[in-house]
């Protein structure tokens, strides 16, 4: 085991902040999306559900993945995805069956981010360091609840939800 920079930290953090982002901004921005894309309140539930339900049936596959390519490796193929699906959210989408796909593909770059974040992590601290620094990398789920947040007043509010998701 090598001494550790916080560098595979912040990217472990980054790769699960980002992972998240479109299901978040999604429950953030739905309500501003909702006129456009005219879809009803149980839809809303069904495409944040469609994103956790993809990810937790392709984290195995997203396991392997990580340990065949490594876990940076997997985390930036995870982040490009994740900046893909928000980006066709915010381009693309004129439905909720358009958004529909974007939101699973945003689950399938969740699968992958967070085995390969930890799969690094697990390679590049220390023993007795994990505990903390496992625990510091899980506040990234809630700092990017933090983000979407404050996409709605700062963002959404002014410049339209599609461009928040961009």
């Amino acid at each position: 085991m090598r001494r550790s920079s916080g560098a595979p930290l912040w990217a472990a953090m980054l790769g699960t902040t980002v992972g998240v982002l479109p299901v978040f901004f999604f429950g953030a921005l739905a309500a501003l999306m909702r006129d456009d894309l005219h879809f009803r309140q149980s839809q809303i539930g069904l495409a944040t559900a469609a994103f956790f339900a993809t990810g937790a049936l392709l984290s195995v596959p997203g396991g392997w993945l990580a340990e065949r390519l490594g876990g940076a490796r997997t985390t930036a193929i995870a982040i490009v995805i994740t900046v893909c699906a928000m980006l066709g959210i915010g381009g693309l989408t004129r439905s909720w069956a358009q958004l529909l796909p974007l939101m699973l593909l945003g689950g399938v770059a969740n699968a992958l981010v967070q085995p390969a974040t930890n799969s690094m992590l697990a390679g590049n601290v220390p023993e007795h360091r994990r505990g903390l620094i496992f625990g510091t990398k899980q506040a990234a789920v809630p700092l990017a609840s933090t983000v979407a947040g404050l996409a709605l007043p700062v963002l959404g509010l002014t410049l339209g939800w599609r461009a928040s998701f961009v």
